[in-house]
């Protein structure tokens, strides 16, 4: 029996590994931000810039790409998705400019662009016996556990090995899973994906243009923080390099805790779970930017990685309950702002740090989560 229900989860084991693997991809320059930076030869802040336009390549794709491809077999779309990833990737491990890495990531992009508006309502798709609540956690899962061991991992091989070394590492992941995903997926027939007709709908639902704004002022204030967290534990923390992975761990292990207390409640307190972590939030990057000590770092940096990943699963739940009808199309919109949120916060920290100085950075984060808050005490979960 248990046997009989393993095997019946692997098909969304396997998005979630999916989702590791683009999570790693996406984040590895907060990683190595300071490598990637030396061996290209550019300033901290322009490098940043990696995060500005790959994200907003993503936003400005996953829409269109989702369209062109809503009525295609899922399998071998993502099979296509994962090699275009791979070689991405493996093009980008031979850089030595900024456009060097920039233009394959653009590949990675168009893959990452469709990926994300697909996998969240399959996992829903194929979690049995309805338990799309699991489903949905075992993709955060993949997400933290990019955190918790890719992105420290990789980081890892950059310090001892070369930043390039990250990067083939990750393609040669991407193979293997694409080779997984042959054998282990069934054929999926694309269903309620959505068309250019569903989009009026949902931009008519206040519910579902609640979630959007929600997202772009939570992601932004994230990523304005996030994307410079490898300077600011070096210089406003003094953490060692070997401290720095150790932290990026604890980041990346408190945000399990953050997807079980998320997926444990939400259900019955959707709305209790998203203004608790909105408090959480603007409270880590309020402690953040007077923490100047490694001891003290953790637990801020623990509280912190909890509730983003406790927000980011429950903003989920809440477009998928209120666009049932075009899950593909809403959550594509979703992805696409959710990068938005990522390329505005990148070049925000960037600017705050040029002018400003790396101490201003987490006070940024901390006045965008402000009207998340006010937002979410006022907003109706329901449809």
């Amino acid at each position: 029996m248990l046997s009989t229900m393993l095997r019946r989860w692997i098909p969304v084991g396997c998005l979630s590994l999916a989702a590791f693997v683009f999570v790693i991809s996406e984040l590895l320059p907060v990683g190595l931000l300071p490598e990637i930076s030396a061996g290209i030869g550019e300033s901290e802040s322009r490098t940043g810039l990696l995060m500005t336009g790959y994200a907003w390549i993503v936003a400005l794709v996953s829409l269109p790409l989702t369209l062109l491809t809503a009525r295609l077999n899922r399998k071998p779309l993502l099979i296509a998705i994962l090699l275009l990833f791979s070689i991405g990737g493996f093009l980008g491990s031979f850089a030595s400019s900024f456009m060097g890495v920039f233009l394959p990531r653009v590949l990675i992009a168009f893959a990452h662009g469709v990926f994300w508006s697909v996998s969240t309502p399959l996992a829903v798709r194929l979690s049995p016996g309805g338990k799309h609540g699991t489903g949905l956690g075992m993709i955060s899962a993949g997400v933290a556990l990019a955190t918790i061991l890719g992105v420290p991992i990789a980081t890892y091989l950059g310090h001892i090995f070369t930043w390039t070394a990250a990067f083939k590492f990750i393609s040669a992941i991407s193979i293997t899973l694409a080779l997984l995903f042959a054998f282990a997926l069934p054929s999926l027939p694309s269903q309620n994906t959505g068309s250019l007709k569903s989009i009026p709908e949902l931009a008519r639902n206040k519910g579902i243009r609640t979630v959007y704004y929600v997202t772009v002022l939570v992601v932004t204030g994230h990523f304005a923080s996030y994307t410079f967290l490898t300077p600011y534990l070096r210089e406003a923390i003094g953490a060692s390099s070997s401290q720095i992975v150790t932290m990026l761990a604890v980041y990346g292990a408190s945000g399990v805790l953050g997807i079980f207390l998320a997926g444990k409640y939400m259900d019955r307190y959707l709305k209790k779970v998203l203004v608790t972590a909105a408090c959480g939030m603007l409270s880590a990057f309020v402690l953040f930017a007077i923490c100047r000590s490694y001891t003290l770092a953790i637990p801020v940096l623990a509280l912190w990685s909890i509730s983003m990943s406790a927000m980011g699963l429950a903003m989920q739940s809440w477009l998928l309950r209120l666009a049932t009808k075009a899950a593909d199309a809403a959550v594509s919109i979703h992805s696409s702002l959710f990068n938005v949120g990522i390329g505005s916060g990148a070049l925000i920290g960037g600017l705050v740090l040029d002018n400003a100085g790396l101490t201003f950075i987490n006070p940024t984060s901390a006045i965008l989560m402000i009207p998340v808050g006010l937002i979410l005490l006022h907003a109706r979960m329901e449809k």
